[in-house]
């Protein structure tokens, strides 16, 4: 247990959560009242080093800028302010990109409105320390762990009553296409690690790191059928598809539009939870200085990327934001999740229009037809071969794919995903593929799902206990790994490095603690969040259908009485209808 019993509902600790937000508010005010007390002045020729797309970068020297007075960091002040736009960095992973940063080290990013200002010289640009900004890190702290630990004690409490470790419904789930969702995350996982943890052009598309020669290991796994293990957009396309089919086989299969409107109702909620933790968790890391990826790519050279913060503003307000709204700004993996929560309700949507017609297959083929030719978003057409594939299920449940077909399709999934992972497909007979886009891996996508679901070989294989494991901790895994890589992966293998560890050999070691830490963590979150989310949506769920059927009752017996008409109930309640 990582909280002690009753966690979330002793009295200490809701007073705890209180004072702490308390006092992170009167840090956070008192912070807006204080200012830079002495600076050195700053001149335009200190930010002439370099300049990428209205970016300006300088280096001031170790000795001055690295220094720490009672604790506090140097900071850059326009006129008396704070300029919140400039950071301090030890190195850009992408040039092009200054918002990739990390906030150690001694090098300082401009802009090109703050650059004007320079060279006017009618601003007081200084170089003082930071006390504001020390006590606004203070309580952006605070404020993230109070957060944190609010979403912990409400899934403590949601999960009372059910047994820990005992995941809701589980009889009722299908084992195998669990088992598929896990493999698919573990392959995502795997796909950021080789970026993160290695050279970009040892595996990663479209990235060159000229200081390491790519070796024979990382040809052969970067060559068919190896390939398709780390193509992490066709597990993407796998995780909407069996989206698709999980969530409407049970609408389809008891055809009722108050359970439809009960899963629109609770559907945001249920995906609430994890991603708000990650998000705010990745916050709290990005402002305590948590994430190793600049001492790793100093000591490195790998220039590797990070997935945890994105083009957003670095600010208390962006960071809450993000995570009630689920947005990718702190956790660029959750990009998958917005279109997780547009594509169900875009779903339940078209299956409350065409959940009482007799051919509504002729219906879903048109939308699909608009979604494949017009629609430019086109990932809902992984969400309507789920859905699908959930009608053909419900109407024959007994289908099974032979053996033959079922190592035919088997071989089509694993060369559609394996090729697309190619890095270099010209002069090959193999050049025509590159124009069919995306529509490869929906092809393989679904397949990859109907051999799931129809081949007893695979279901046999994928009710495997450890896959089975991994799968019930597939959704914890994919929002929690980007966090993992860049705090556990790249912190140990900079600890290896500094031993004297050679960077290849240390990074593998790193992936390796990686590994183990993630589906630890994994496993804490989907026992103390996941699985409590369940039961937290289906509250919610219950709750707006009672009070919209309590409404409706209450108008009936309006009726009954005579008090007032009907039609003229009908007129004042259109919901009615």
């Amino acid at each position: 247990m990582i909280f002690p019993r009753g966690f979330g509902s002793s009295r200490a600790v809701r007073y705890g959560l209180i004072a702490l937000l308390v006092i992170s508010s009167m840090l956070a005010g008192t912070s807006l009242l204080l200012s830079p007390v002495k600076g050195r002045p700053l001149t335009l020729e200190e930010f002439r080093e370099g300049k990428v797309a209205g970016a300006v970068f300088t280096r001031l020297s170790k000795k001055e800028f690295g220094k720490k007075r009672y604790g506090l960091e140097p900071g850059v002040w326009v006129s008396g302010k704070r300029a919140m736009e400039v950071g301090a960095v030890d190195e850009l992973s992408r040039a092009n990109e200054p918002a990739f940063r990390v906030r150690e080290g001694n090098a300082l990013y401009i802009n090109e409105s703050l650059r004007k200002l320079l060279s006017s010289g009618s601003g007081d640009v200084v170089l003082a320390l930071d006390l504001p900004g020390a006590v606004m890190r203070t309580a952006h702290l605070g404020g993230s762990a109070f957060l944190l630990l609010g979403m912990l004690a409400l899934m403590r409490h949601m999960g009372k009553g059910q047994a820990v470790g005992a995941p809701v419904s589980q009889t009722k789930r299908l084992h195998a296409l669990d088992s598929l969702r896990g493999v698919a995350a573990m392959c995502v996982f795997l796909f950021h690690a080789s970026g993160v943890m290695f050279p970009g052009s040892w595996f990663t598309l479209g990235k060159v790191n000229t200081e390491y020669a790519v070796p024979a290991v990382a040809k052969w796994i970067m060559t068919p059928p190896f390939s398709l293990v780390l193509n992490g957009e066709l597990m993407v396309h796998i995780f909407w598809v069996l989206s698709g089919f999980v969530l409407a086989r049970p609408l389809l299969k008891k055809a009722s539009f108050d359970l439809v409107a009960k899963a629109t109702a609770k559907r945001y909620f249920r995906l609430l939870p994890l991603p708000f933790i990650t998000t705010v968790a990745s916050f709290f890391l990005y402002t305590s200085g948590g994430f190793f990826t600049g001492h790793f790519n100093d000591l490195s050279r790998f220039d590797s990327g990070m997935f945890t913060i994105g083009m957003v503003p670095m600010t208390f307000t962006s960071m809450l934001w993000e995570a009630v709204f689920l947005g990718r700004g702190f956790n660029a993996p959750l990009w998958t999740v917005q279109l997780e929560l547009v594509g169900s309700l875009a779903l339940f949507g078209l299956i409350a229009c065409t959940l009482s017609m007799a051919r509504r297959e002729l219906v879903w083929g048109a939308v699909l037809a608009v979604m494949m030719f017009v629609w430019p978003q086109k990932f809902m057409v992984d969400f309507l071969a789920g859905l699908f594939i959930a009608a053909h299920s419900l109407r024959r449940p007994d289908f099974r794919l032979g053996g033959g077909v079922a190592l035919l399709v088997l071989a089509m999934v694993v060369a559609i995903g394996s090729i697309h992972m190619s890095r270099d497909l010209s002069g090959t007979w193999f050049a025509w593929y590159p124009s069919l886009g995306v529509w490869p891996l929906h092809i393989a996508a679904t397949l990859a799902v109907g051999l799931a679901l129809y081949s007893q070989a695979a279901i046999t294989l994928l009710s495997w206990r450890p896959l089975v494991w991994l799968g019930e901790r597939s959704f914890a895994l994919y929002v929690v790994h980007a966090l993992t890589l860049h705090t556990v992966g790249q912190g140990v293998a900079v600890v290896f490095m500094k031993m004297g560890l050679a960077p290849v050999a240390a990074s593998t070691l790193g992936l390796g603690f990686c590994v183990m830490a993630t589906f630890w963590i994994s496993d804490l979150l989907t026992r103390w969040v996941d699985w409590p989310s369940v039961n937290f949506s289906n509250r919610v769920g219950n709750w707006l259908m009672t009070a919209q059927v309590k409404t409706e009752s209450a108008a009936e017996d309006v009726v009954k009485e005579g008090l007032v008409p009907s039609k003229e109930l009908q007129g004042e309640m259109p919901c009615s209808r």
